[in-house]
């Protein structure tokens, strides 16, 4: 079966459901498919049974953790500012991905030491142009936010970056006006 021989203990996951948001339960072996609640049309998921000796790191350790990854993987195209219309590379990102987490795989891409100097601008799918004004700077909360275009996700998921070589402090976007008062 799959690769596993006869003897090979695996796990059992019921996928329920994937969206909006993935839910999927564990499967008790010992129970009947009645007593599971398993009827025609169900997805059965299974994996190797993890080895509590094994001292191996794998990063999706069972089916939810897989699901949740399937679920929220986004590959994303960027591009840069002066040369909008090719793609300088893809990568695969998470839609939970913050802000900070999307620059910083955009620099570790790019080759570049300091991931707060890159400004990242959003697609316009209507002109097939970058947006007139750069993502703001924790602006937004997740990577699934920064691709919404008029309350719709934008089906061609593309950035525009700018690397800015001159700026050598991050600039708060959201600092407050400071007010000295001499007395």
């Amino acid at each position: 079966m799959a690769g596993f021989t006869p003897d090979e203990e695996i796990e059992l996951y019921e996928e329920i459901k994937f969206e909006p948001n993935v839910m999927c339960e564990h499967i008790d072996k010992k129970l009947t498919f009645r007593a599971s609640q398993l009827e025609d049309g169900d997805i059965v998921c299974f994996q190797k049974s993890p080895k509590a000796d094994s001292g191996t790191q794998v990063r999706y350790p069972d089916i939810p953790s897989f699901l949740e990854y399937v679920h929220n993987r986004q590959v994303v195209h960027f591009r840069s500012l002066e040369k909008p219309k090719d793609d300088e590379f893809c990568l695969e990102l998470s839609k939970l991905h913050t802000y900070d987490d999307v620059v910083e795989r955009v620099a570790r891409q790019l080759g570049l030491d300091d991931p707060a100097k890159i400004r990242l601008t959003s697609h316009n799918c209507y002109s097939q142009q970058p947006k007139p004004q750069p993502i703001r700077y924790q602006g937004v909360e997740h990577l699934l936010d920064m691709l919404v275009h008029y309350n719709q996700v934008n089906p061609f998921t593309c950035f525009f970056f700018q690397y800015e070589h001159v700026l050598s402090i991050t600039i708060m976007q959201n600092a407050y006006p400071l007010k000295i008062l001499t007395v």
